[in-house]
């Protein structure tokens, strides 16, 4: 009997075990296809392609959703694509997800100074060419 137990103990503690590292490995794999997809998303950027580097960059995000690297350059692909108010969004999540990370908060001042400066011109433009601005 005793040694029934033990042998259900060990069984049980082998399912743990192999369970755990199974675990492991899925983290550990899906933060190398992150990786690959923020790396990717980057190559995307670099190009002009920046569609497709929101996609992959998305992604990543998906696979690991604490990833702030993905974040940030989502947030600066966002950017460039003149997605300025979901720019600064993702950019204050990837501040959330790591506040040490200095380019973050830089990627967000010079976006929110864009986007207002942008606004400001956008509104003064409809004013002299139309005589008035939208609210």
């Amino acid at each position: 009997m005793k040694k029934a137990a033990l042998q259900i103990c060990l069984a049980i503690g082998l399912v743990i075990l192999t369970a755990n590292v199974s675990a492991q490995d899925s983290l550990k794999t899906n933060m190398q296809q992150a990786v690959s997809c923020n790396d990717r998303g980057v190559a995307a950027i670099d190009v002009g392609k920046f569609d497709d580097a929101i996609q992959l960059f998305k992604e990543a995000i998906r696979l690991r959703p604490d990833y702030a690297v993905a974040y940030g350059n989502l947030g600066a692909a966002l950017y460039h694509k003149g997605q300025f108010e979901e720019a600064i969004t993702i950019l204050k999540k990837a501040i959330q997800l790591n506040s040490d990370y200095a380019e973050y908060y830089n990627k967000l001042d010079v976006r929110a100074r864009a986007a207002t400066f942008l606004k400001r011109f956008f509104l003064n433009l409809c004013l002299r060419v139309f005589g008035f601005a939208p609210r």
